[in-house]
Protein backbone atom coordinates (compact mmCIF):
# COMPACT_ATOMS: atom_id res chain seq x y z
CA UNK A 1 0.00 0.00 0.00
CA UNK A 2 1.42 3.37 -0.99
CA UNK A 3 2.01 6.06 1.69
CA UNK A 4 -0.45 8.46 0.03
CA UNK A 5 -3.22 5.86 0.02
CA UNK A 6 -2.48 5.12 3.68
CA UNK A 7 -2.62 8.83 4.51
CA UNK A 8 -5.96 9.27 2.70
CA UNK A 9 -7.44 6.24 4.50
CA UNK A 10 -6.22 7.59 7.85
CA UNK A 11 -7.80 11.00 7.13
CA UNK A 12 -11.11 9.37 6.14
CA UNK A 13 -11.01 7.20 9.25
CA UNK A 14 -10.46 10.25 11.42
CA UNK A 15 -13.37 12.10 9.78
CA UNK A 16 -15.62 9.07 10.26
CA UNK A 17 -14.52 8.80 13.89
CA UNK A 18 -15.34 12.49 14.56
CA UNK A 19 -18.75 12.11 12.92
CA UNK A 20 -19.57 9.06 15.01
CA UNK A 21 -18.40 10.67 18.25
CA UNK A 22 -20.34 13.91 17.74
CA UNK A 23 -23.38 12.11 16.39
CA UNK A 24 -26.78 13.70 15.90
CA UNK A 25 -27.74 16.12 18.63
CA UNK A 26 -30.73 14.87 20.57
CA UNK A 27 -32.32 15.93 23.80
CA UNK A 28 -33.77 19.20 25.02
CA UNK A 29 -30.81 21.36 24.05
CA UNK A 30 -30.90 20.31 20.40
CA UNK A 31 -34.66 20.41 19.84
CA UNK A 32 -35.90 23.23 22.02
CA UNK A 33 -35.18 26.91 21.81
CA UNK A 34 -33.09 28.32 24.65
CA UNK A 35 -35.11 28.91 27.80
CA UNK A 36 -34.77 32.57 28.72
CA UNK A 37 -37.18 32.30 31.64
CA UNK A 38 -34.28 31.67 34.03
CA UNK A 39 -33.12 35.27 34.16
CA UNK A 40 -30.55 36.20 36.76
CA UNK A 41 -32.12 38.70 39.12
CA UNK A 42 -28.93 39.62 40.94
CA UNK A 43 -25.99 41.69 39.75
CA UNK A 44 -22.45 42.03 41.01
CA UNK A 45 -21.49 45.28 42.70
CA UNK A 46 -18.05 46.51 43.70
CA UNK A 47 -17.12 47.11 47.33
CA UNK A 48 -15.79 50.67 47.67
CA UNK A 49 -13.19 49.70 50.28
CA UNK A 50 -11.63 46.37 49.27
CA UNK A 51 -12.78 46.47 45.59
CA UNK A 52 -14.20 42.95 45.58
CA UNK A 53 -17.34 42.10 43.62
CA UNK A 54 -20.30 40.71 45.53
CA UNK A 55 -23.95 39.92 44.71
CA UNK A 56 -26.07 43.01 45.31
CA UNK A 57 -28.79 41.15 47.20
CA UNK A 58 -26.35 39.83 49.82
CA UNK A 59 -24.31 43.01 50.19
CA UNK A 60 -24.24 45.52 53.01
CA UNK A 61 -25.39 48.92 51.77
CA UNK A 62 -25.07 52.55 52.74
CA UNK A 63 -26.76 55.56 51.14
CA UNK A 64 -24.77 58.82 50.98
CA UNK A 65 -26.15 61.91 49.23
CA UNK A 66 -28.68 59.86 47.28
CA UNK A 67 -26.09 57.32 46.04
CA UNK A 68 -26.19 53.75 47.33
CA UNK A 69 -22.84 52.10 48.01
CA UNK A 70 -22.44 48.36 48.54
CA UNK A 71 -19.96 46.50 50.74
CA UNK A 72 -18.88 42.92 51.28
CA UNK A 73 -19.01 43.13 55.07
CA UNK A 74 -20.14 45.36 57.92
CA UNK A 75 -16.47 46.16 58.59
CA UNK A 76 -16.01 47.64 55.10
CA UNK A 77 -19.24 49.61 55.48
CA UNK A 78 -18.09 51.03 58.85
CA UNK A 79 -14.70 51.94 57.39
CA UNK A 80 -16.39 53.75 54.49
CA UNK A 81 -18.69 55.63 56.86
CA UNK A 82 -15.77 56.68 59.06
CA UNK A 83 -13.89 57.97 55.97
CA UNK A 84 -16.97 59.96 54.92
CA UNK A 85 -17.08 61.73 58.28
CA UNK A 86 -13.56 63.13 57.88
Amino acid sequence: MSPIRLLVLAALGYILYRLLISGPKTGPSATAAPDNSQQVDDVLVEDQICHTYIPQQGAESCKVAGTTYYFCSPECRKKFQSEQRR
